[in-house]
């Protein structure tokens, strides 16, 4: 997944899109998802259901948070090898509703945004990767 993306669609929209959604899914257009903020998802785990979950993968085995708050990006190559993703992988798997994201690419000194999204604009899921993790206060 890229580091910051939108879901922008109306409810109405969503819910055609996404039959299974549920009516109180809370779902705000936003603008700048990051890692850290709050996102909905289905997890399979093994029937499909919604969760808010914080972006940013914390394995459940972790001391602490990662610097950053979690991972965001599984390669696709090595994701069911690496210790942060692999039980996740093969038993926590999610789709998280968006509508586009962004990439960011090098212009010298300065990095700028560009955005992407379907050519119709209609919605569609990342492939996403859900962990429980508590802090040492029970949190």
């Amino acid at each position: 997944m890229c580091g910051r993306f939108t879901l922008r669609s109306d409810e109405k929209i969503l819910k055609a899109r996404f039959p299974a959604l549920p009516a109180a899914s809370h779902l705000r257009a936003r603008y700048n998802i990051g890692p850290g903020q709050p996102v909905g998802a289905w997890l399979a785990d093994p029937q499909a259901r919604w969760e808010w979950f914080s972006w940013g993968l914390i394995p459940h085995w972790a001391t602490s948070p990662p610097q950053g708050g979690g991972w965001i990006n599984a390669r696709s190559e090595t994701v069911a090898e690496k210790p942060a993703f692999r039980d996740g992988w093969r038993r926590r798997r999610c789709l998280v509703p968006a509508d586009g994201w962004y990439e960011w690419r090098r212009e010298g000194k300065v990095a700028r945004p560009h955005f992407f999204s379907r050519e119709d604009g209609a919605p569609f899921a990342f492939a996403g990767i859900a962990d429980a993790w508590h802090d040492g206060a029970g949190g």
